[in-house]
């Protein structure tokens, strides 16, 4: 027996990922395979209170939550024997170690380089959400073993102390994962790994004293480089960075908005115009320009065979209706601004508001209100690009079939009433 579950969504809204939600079973997630890139709704006290980070949780379900944590996974999950537990590859920390090295280096030095890479057990994240990023790429047996190998290659160099430092906006936890997940060729890693082992026999014969190893941990040492042949990116951080310079331009549309309003202003045109293109256009452009994106990278990894049919369709149906119900109606509120303070009907404050934080507001609800409708099909009899789900009281049979998302790489997870099972042997007999 199968039984439904949240469809996949888009990664971080801005760009063309897709992710989906990983099957718990027993508080633990025998659909994870080694390699695998997987994230987790970003909570900075994740672990200190319980009802908050179900409560994060609760708003990654509603496709509120646009940041993530990402980690490697090492081991195949449902190959494990009873008493071992699979291990994950991430550049995190707690706030327990944070404070640690804020009293060994000080809290400017703990914030500058406030996460290490480090081996973690995967049982840290059970009784959360867990998403799988999905390849672009069908993976190979081969791949994996090449992703999990790059893992262990950092570990190691983290575990001497040359990795490097974090950066939360150039060296995060994103780009190290998708550094080592990015799809490269056999020759390209055996040249990544010839230039390590270069490099460590150049370090072991330079580097003679405790502060040239400093010096070397401060400015990347031998991980940096590692990670920038790897050429990591961070699809979050271009994320902020953009609706942060759009909100800017906003910003200063606004300030032509106030002059407009001055009815004895010569400049009245010109105001109209400035104010259109700083606030409706960026809008406008953005929800055309992500559309175009998505639809792209969606067509593409349904034709490779990573994105099934039912969720091709409904991730592009999807961002389609965003286009429709939240740019265009967004961009035309906005356009409306300068008639309703003609007519009196605002003024330049509540003008502002609108015009700064009407694109935001239709997203959320309209993120809500999908997300919403999808639990409601589901529980009414399914809906587009479900998967499978266990009830208590079943378990869990595995098999090599591959799944909808995973260009057929992944176990298929089956779920079978185990009473039915002895029910049916007990006739045979």
């Amino acid at each position: 027996m199968e039984l439904e579950r949240a469809p996949p969504t888009l990664y971080c809204d801005g760009g063309a990922a897709v992710m989906r939600q990983v099957i718990e079973v027993d508080g633990t997630y025998p659909d994870l395979r080694r390699g695998d890139h997987c994230v987790i709704p970003l909570n900075l006290a994740r672990g200190a209170f319980r009802p908050f980070d179900l409560f994060i949780d609760f708003l990654s379900s509603l496709d509120l939550i646009h940041f993530h944590h990402h980690f490697i996974v090492l081991d195949d999950v449902f190959a494990l024997k009873e008493g071992e537990q699979a291990f994950v590859a991430e550049f995190t920390n707690t706030p327990a170690d944070f404070l640690t090295k804020a009293t060994a280096v000080g809290y400017s030095g703990a914030l500058f380089d406030k996460a290490d890479y480090r081996r973690s057990p995967l049982s840290d994240y059970y009784d959360g959400i867990v998403y799988r990023m999905v390849p672009t790429h069908p993976l190979t047996e081969s791949q994996r073993d090449q992703i999990v190998s790059r893992a262990q290659k950092y570990l190691a160099i983290a575990k001497d102390g040359n990795f490097v430092t974090y950066n939360a906006a150039i060296r995060n936890c994103e780009t190290i994962a998708t550094a080592i997940t990015k799809r490269r060729s056999a020759s390209m890693d055996l040249t990544d790994s010839t230039k390590t082992n270069t490099r460590s026999t150049t370090t072991s014969t330079t580097s003679t004293t405790s502060t040239t190893s400093t010096t070397s941990k401060q400015s990347g040492g031998g991980g940096g480089d590692v990670a920038n042949a790897a050429g990591g990116s961070s699809p979050q951080v271009n994320f902020a960075a953009w609706n942060t310079f759009r909100f800017m331009l906003q910003c200063v549309g606004v300030v032509f908005l106030y002059y407009f309003a001055l009815s004895d202003s010569v400049w009245w045109n010109t105001n109209f115009v400035g104010f259109i293109m700083l606030c409706a256009v960026p809008v406008l452009l953005q929800s055309i320009f992500l559309f175009v994106q998505k639809a792209h990278q969606l067509r593409l990894m349904w034709l490779r065979g990573t994105l099934g049919s039912g969720s091709y369709k409904h991730l592009l149906f999807k961002e389609m209706f965003r286009l429709l119900l939240v740019g265009f109606v967004s961009t035309g509120v906005i356009m409306s601004v300068p008639f309703l303070m003609l007519s009196r009907k605002l003024d330049w404050y509540q003008a502002t508001v609108v015009a700064l934080f009407v694109y935001a507001v239709i997203n959320l609800v309209y993120s809500v209100l999908a997300q919403s409708t999808f639990a409601v099909c589901k529980h009414n009899g399914g809906c587009p690009g479900g998967r499978s789900r266990r009830l208590k009281g079943e378990e869990v049979v595995k098999s090599k079939s591959g799944s909808d998302d995973d260009g057929g790489s992944a176990p298929r997870v089956h779920v079978h009433h185990v009473e039915a099972e002895k029910e049916t042997k007990k006739k045979k007999q």
